[in-house]
């Protein structure tokens, strides 16, 4: 009968240690990350009713918030807050007579982000993973910038000027974040990611909106 209840004391110890060793070593993670973005096909392709005339520009740049959380030693699905800006510009074309030459358009995006993290390797401080993702962006807000003939500008609205950009994106993206572990807990990352919108950035665009992003940032482990 002691024998029994002795057993069953260490038993529980065992699993009474297991628990915190589980609670100090958390599974969850949290990263900041700064960008800068390379949009390709961002803009109107075709001229519009007025006759202007429409080209992208770049770079742009964003920032991003993720908490992850291992589920196994190798995977890890990761959800990202991400705001981030692109620019585009429009010719006037009314010659040069004209008082106004081009105005330029920033489109300011929230977005919400799934992450799938596999680990391909795993070093005592580097670290690669492999991540596809899932990519969602809602417009928030939008400003304009119209530069007159004499290099002069203005933020006011014209009537002519209209809005040629998605209120809200979908797409796929596969990014590869790498991690270089600056302490037990700290690691700086590095993420170059890659996203396709399967939807053209407007309806009458021939060619696919595409973005090349490169990140760095913060990542900490509890």
């Amino acid at each position: 009968m002691k024998k029994g209840i002795l057993i069953l004391l260490m038993v529980g110890l065992s699993i009474a240690e297991v628990q915190s060793q589980e609670y100090e070593s958390s599974n969850l993670t949290v990263g900041f990350n700064l960008g800068m973005d390379y949009n390709n096909n961002a803009y109107r392709m075709t001229e519009d009713s007025h006759g202007f005339t429409y080209y992208g520009m770049n770079p742009n740049m964003s920032l991003g918030l993720n908490f992850g959380y291992y589920v196994s030693k190798r995977f890890r699905p990761r959800v990202e807050v991400e705001y981030f800006y692109l620019r585009y510009g429009m010719d006037w074309n009314y010659g040069e007579e004209s008082d106004f030459d081009k105005t330029q358009t920033t489109v300011h995006y929230l977005g919400l982000n799934l992450h799938l993290d596999y680990a391909l390797y795993l070093g005592d401080r580097v670290e690669v993973f492999l991540s596809p993702g899932l990519i969602t962006d809602l417009a928030c807000n939008r400003t304009y910038k119209t530069y007159l003939a004499d290099d002069e500008y203005t933020n006011d609205e014209y009537n002519v000027i209209t809005d040629q950009y998605p209120k809200a994106l979908m797409g796929l993206s596969l990014s590869m974040p790498v991690g270089i572990k600056l302490n037990n807990n700290l690691k700086a990352t590095l993420e170059p990611e890659y996203t396709y919108y399967p939807y053209n950035f407007l309806k009458s665009n021939v060619d696919p909106y595409t973005r090349m992003s490169f990140k760095l940032g913060l990542e900490y482990k509890f």
